[in-house]
């Protein structure tokens, strides 16, 4: 689950920062976009998918250290309104991504049936 999240967290950074998940998941250390978009995801994972900094370490291949920097660091960034909105966005798309898994709808739902 834990793993499960995370990508899906991955996802959705990547497409906030219009970053290929690929480059979200390079072991680079150097500061880029990439790098922003991966502390995104942890933070998502973290906040918004309750998913420990332990289990997102195995989950990222990072060191949980690393994760709580991470979390830290863009929670820093938040008092930046423009920042700040583009991550409440992000947010609630992870949101209805998880209303969407846990309701079980997809494809094989009718549009009308879907709420």
């Amino acid at each position: 689950m834990a793993a499960a999240a995370c990508r899906l967290a991955q996802e959705i950074a990547g497409l906030g920062f219009d970053v290929p998940v690929s480059e979200i998941r390079r072991p680079s250390r150097a500061a880029s976009r990439s790098c922003d978009a991966r502390h995104v995801a942890m933070y998502l994972a973290h906040t918004t998918f309750q998913i420990s900094l332990t289990r997102m370490a195995l989950a990222f291949g990072r060191e949980r250290t690393s994760i709580a920097h991470a979390v830290r660091r863009i929670e820093d960034w938040r008092d930046d309104e423009a920042f700040d909105r583009m991550l409440e966005r992000l947010e609630g798309l992870a949101v209805a991504a998880c209303h969407v898994i846990d309701t079980g709808l997809g494809a094989d739902v009718a549009p009308e049936d879907r709420q």
